[in-house]
C-alpha cells in the first residue's frame, strides 16, 4: 500500500530541468533582473497595502533561493536536496541580499541597507528552499544501505 501511494505521489511531482545549465540560466537571468531593479532610481507601481515591498523582496527571493537550489541540486555531489544544500542556498540567497541593499544604497533616489527588506530576503530563501524540496524528486534510499 505505501509503495502504491508513493509511486502517485512520484506521477504527480512536478516536472523540473534536469541540465543544470537550464537552472544556472533562470539564476543568472534572475540575478541580472535584480541588478537591474536596484538600478533603478524609482520602481514604479503603487504600494498595495503597508510593506507590501517586504513581500516583494520575500517573493523575489524565494525564487532566487528555488533557482539556486535547483541548480545546485543538479550538480555532481548533490543527488537531493539536503540539509547542507539548503544551508547553502539560504546563505548564498541571503549574501546576495546584503549586495543588493549595498547597491541600492549607492543608486541615486534609492533607500538601501534596509534590515527589513534584507530579513524579507532571507525569510523569502528560507521558504524558497522548502518549496524546493517539496517538489524536486528525492532518489528512493537502498533499504540495504540504512541496515549498515
Amino acid at each position: 500500500m505505501a509503495g502504491r501511494a508513493a509511486r502517485g505521489r512520484d506521477a504527480q511531482a512536478v516536472r523540473l530541468p534536469r541540465h543544470p545549465r537550464v537552472w544556472l540560466a533562470g539564476l543568472l537571468a534572475w540575478l541580472g533582473l535584480l541588478w537591474w531593479l536596484s538600478s533603478r532610481q524609482g520602481l514604479p507601481g503603487p504600494d498595495l497595502f503597508p510593506h507590501f515591498d517586504k513581500v516583494a523582496h520575500f517573493t523575489y527571493f524565494a525564487g532566487g533561493a528555488f533557482l539556486f537550489g535547483g541548480w545546485q541540486a543538479r550538480k555532481p555531489g548533490f543527488s537531493r536536496i539536503s540539509g547542507r544544500l539548503m544551508l547553502l542556498t539560504i546563505v548564498f540567497i541571503s549574501v546576495v541580499g546584503i549586495i543588493d541593499e549595498w547597491h541600492q544604497l549607492h543608486t541615486p533616489g534609492r533607500s538601501g541597507g534596509d534590515v527589513w527588506d534584507w530579513l524579507a530576503d532571507t525569510l523569502g530563501a528560507i521558504c524558497g528552499v522548502f518549496v524546493l524540496k517539496s517538489v524536486h524528486p528525492q532518489p528512493r534510499r537502498d533499504s540495504r544501505s540504512l541496515a549498515e
